[in-house]
């Protein structure tokens, strides 16, 4: 196992270049200029010259990314062309909020997902069947923009005044403030804004959590339930197909059939022989629609009023802000890159005739 994963790293260290070089080669082919972006109507021709020598955009192209390649490897991810600070710190500002909708929009999909396929699946061409497909289709057809702006319309504007309104934006109520969860526990920290006691101080349900602030987790959680549902329910539908689809496969097989015939409980034929491999392209699909939900939140955020990394992205690109675009994109392509890995050894578990070596 440990070596399988050493060798899996090792060989995504030549992905990582390949999309190093890709973002940085297609950043500079955008048309624009970052001074004219970043300056507007003090972009003079004598400010955007000393602009691009600040920022090393008079170099040439190969100078330019051998530079950043090494800045790079040093943990130094640039500075901000628009916001003008570190890109650390904007990462740790902004990526949190993205990664924490994107869990729980991925435990939603999960958590309704699979429970609707195997009941689809176990009751075959029934009402249930054709009920909870319908419920999927039409998951998968609602566009995110629309879903979220329907879902804010009816649980902050129809429902108000009920117990079921749902705040329709940002993060925290005004005027919650929640402790960082190190200040609570006692600790004498500075945390630099790189750190990692910042980074998961700015997840808000998480760090009111580890705060022990329980008032601050139930508003903040449910500021990220119509988020988490709309961002969610494609990939829901997704895994509700496809575990239907898997799951029936597996039923038809013949080792399903002698466990029914040495008289079986049928729970434990279908939980236990059956669930189990029908859950490996299952995994798989779960693995990668949660990469997409890291770099597909950016209607999500924008409807929501989340700040996040899709609309930091936007900003980027729109702003021509080449570092920032660059290390949003590597920092994704790491996690897809993780993601893939922890795919490929839940694999192991859930089939024992899957050998590493």
């Amino acid at each position: 196992m440990g070596t399988f994963i050493l060798r899996r790293l090792i060989l995504s260290i030549p992905v990582l270049l390949g999309i190093l070089f890709l973002t940085f080669a297609l950043t500079r082919l955008l048309p624009g200029d970052p001074c004219r972006a970043a300056l507007q109507e003090k972009a003079t021709e004598e400010a955007c010259n000393a602009f691009n020598q600040r920022y090393g955009l008079d170099r040439p192209i190969t100078v330019q990314f051998k530079i950043y390649l090494q800045d790079f490897v040093q943990g130094d991810l640039g500075t901000s062309i628009k916001y003008n600070y570190s890109v650390m710190r904007l990462i740790v500002e902004r990526l949190p909020t993205t990664l924490e909708l994107s869990i729980m929009a991925m435990f939603f999909a999960v958590a309704v997902g699979i429970p609707l396929g195997l009941l689809s699946a176990y009751y075959h061409n029934s009402s249930i069947d054709i009920g909870t497909m319908v419920i999927a289709n039409i998951g998968v057809s609602m566009p995110v923009f629309w879903l979220g702006l329907m879902l804010a319309y009816f649980f902050a504007v129809v429902l108000k005044g009920t117990p079921f309104v749902l705040p329709p934006s940002g993060s925290q109520s005004p005027g919650m403030q929640i402790q960082p969860f190190y200040e609570a526990w006692g600790l004498n920290i500075e945390p630099a804004r790189s750190s990692v006691w910042a980074f998961i101080s700015n997840m808000t349900i998480t760090n009111a959590a580890l705060a022990g602030d329980w008032a601050g987790f139930k508003d903040g959680f449910r500021h990220m339930i119509l988020p988490m549902v709309a961002l969610g329910t494609i990939p829901m539908s997704i895994i509700a197909r496809m575990t239907r689809s898997s799951l029936l496969e597996v039923l038809g097989q013949n080792y399903v059939k002698t466990a029914r015939a040495k008289g079986a409980y049928e729970r434990n034929v279908v939980l236990n022989h059956a669930f189990r491999n029908a859950m490996l392209p299952v995994v798989t699909i779960i693995g990668l629609s949660l990469g997409s939900l890291l770099s597909g939140a950016l209607l999500t955020e924008t409807i929501f009023g989340l700040a996040g990394v899709g609309s930091a992205l936007y900003d980027a690109i729109n702003g021509r802000d080449y570092t920032v675009v660059q290390a949003f994109t590597v920092i994704i392509a790491v996690i897809f890159v993780i993601i893939n890995l922890l795919v490929d050894v839940l694999y192991v578990f859930l089939d024992p005739r899957i050998r590493l070596n």
